[in-house]
């Protein structure tokens, strides 16, 4: 009992009174764009531009104060190092490691009390190890057999692997390099569930070689690659026979997944949960240019994570949140009490808002802009259907472009911009346009939306043009 009074006496002389905080996720599938949003969104808040962002209509102004380190350690995100590619028609490097940008700013209408932002970036494919989130070994595992063997796309891959699951005799090393096939050729199809995503990351944040990705090379993926931290310490999911009747292997697989899910997953998951907010980035003209397969499993990967951060709040939290909100005056949530009490062992869901957002709408004439929207409602509506019900949760649904680089002729669906292999001056040309709502079934390459040089002021402090950031900046700032 002293030591949780000593926390909440800590807790409540640490907070500043007159900082509201504001912790947002940004989480992206599949080349959806998250370190151009990212920079975008940090550019119109340090140089904020009324006419550029109207935020509120145009009536609040934001005024930038200063950078701040991020929390618990985490990589600074690299906000320079974006800005200047961009500024130089180059889009950023990829994200490998979660990472955070995190500021203090001012609002206009509300001038006494300072928003302690922070913005984490976490990669796409980490996602897929959402499916380790509050499981053990042996769910994984019938979870990602179940997957494979009765998902259509997954399963034209996963014959081999399947099969072996009926021989348990078969040496386990020989098991792993089926698995790590398996992934490759999952990869090379555009299926998104690559778990561990270790295949892809290492646990120090580099990327899998851009030549082996290029040369589609599945055994010589599989032999430099590893499923799970490192060699040593490699799992694949077995079937309950396997596991049966192989027990020392299970064990060996049950404790290197129990290392990669400390190590990887854990931070990833409760970093997730611990945020206020989450912008889920979604590139549909990708998902539309990648077959139905892609769409499947990036939906997919998107209910495991909604299901682990489990959005919004019961009754009971929702109470405690709002008695704890009120005595602060805004600044604390019941998690943070909880969490700060116990020490860090208990952790609840703070989610209250989430916004699905179809990111690269310049890469689609205006006139479509509409059915994109469509057809991001129609992917997410059953994903927080049932968190709807619950108090203390907003969804909203967003059609951006973070750096607009297109212009839309009136002859529809003609676009201009400057094409990557033609940089120096801008192009006509068409691409595809929107179906009304998701097709029933379709193929790679049924859709086609040319990639673009990136158009972004030379000039840093100058923002870029975009499509909706200020109706996202309202959202997130709860502006009605």
């Amino acid at each position: 009992m002293v030591v949780v009074l000593r926390r909440l006496i800590l807790t409540l002389v640490e907070m500043r009174w007159w900082t509201k905080r504001v912790r947002v996720g940004v989480v992206g599938l599949y080349q959806a764009g998250k370190s151009v949003f990212m920079t975008s969104l940090i550019n119109h808040l340090r140089q904020h531009d009324r006419a550029r962002l109207p935020v509120g209509g145009g009536r609040i102004k934001l005024n930038w104060i200063t950078d701040l380190a991020p929390r618990d350690g985490i990589p600074r995100f690299a906000y320079e190092r974006h800005r200047n590619r961009l500024g130089g028609m180059q889009w950023p490097d990829k994200t490998l490691e979660v990472s955070e940008y995190r500021c203090l700013f001012t609002r206009s209408d509300r001038g006494h009390t300072t928003v302690d932002l922070s913005l984490t970036d976490i990669p796409g494919e980490r996602l897929a190890d959402m499916t380790m989130a509050g499981r053990a070994y042996d769910q994984w595992s019938d979870m990602i057999l179940e997957l494979l063997a009765d998902t259509t796309e997954y399963r034209a891959h996963a014959e081999a692997y399947l099969a072996l699951m009926s021989c348990p005799k078969t040496p386990a090393e020989e098991v792993v390099k089926s698995y790590r096939q398996l992934m490759g050729r999952l990869i090379f199809d555009y299926l998104p569930v690559v778990t561990p995503s270790s295949f892809l990351i290492d646990p120090s944040g580099r990327y899998v070689e851009p030549e082996l990705v290029r040369s589609r090379d599945v055994e010589a993926m599989a032999a430099t690659r590893v499923s799970g931290l490192d060699g040593p310490r490699e799992f694949a999911p077995l079937s309950a026979s396997w596991r049966t009747a192989r027990p020392e292997v299970n064990s060996a697989f049950v404790r290197a997944y129990a290392d990669y899910q400390r190590q990887i997953v854990r931070p990833l998951a409760e970093g997730l949960r611990d945020c206020d907010q989450l912008v889920v980035l979604i590139d549909l003209t990708m998902l539309l240019a990648g077959g139905v397969g892609m769409y499947n499993g990036n939906k997919q990967m998107l209910r495991q994570l909604l299901a682990y951060v489990d959005p919004g709040q019961g009754t009971g939290l929702a109470l405690a949140h709002t008695l704890v909100h009120g005595l602060s005056a805004g600044r604390m949530r019941a998690a943070d009490l909880v969490h700060t009490l116990t020490g860090g062992a208990l952790r609840l869901n703070s989610v209250r808002r989430i916004a699905f957002v179809a990111t690269k709408a310049d890469k689609i004439h205006e006139q479509d802009r509409t059915k994109l929207l469509h057809l991001l409602e129609d992917m997410t509506r059953d994903l927080v259907s049932a968190a709807r019900h619950r108090t203390n949760l907003k969804v909203g649904h967003f059609v951006c472009a973070a750096v607009n680089s297109t212009e839309s002729l009136a002859e529809y669906p003609y676009l201009t911009a400057r094409l990557p292999e033609k940089e120096e001056q801008p192009q006509k040309y068409a691409p595809s346009t929107i179906p009304e709502q998701w097709p029933e079934s379709w193929q790679v390459g049924d859709f086609r939306f040319p990639n673009v040089v990136p158009w972004m002021p030379a000039n840093r402090d100058a923002p870029p043009r975009h499509i909706e950031m200020d109706r996202l900046w309202n959202f997130l700032l709860s502006i009605e």
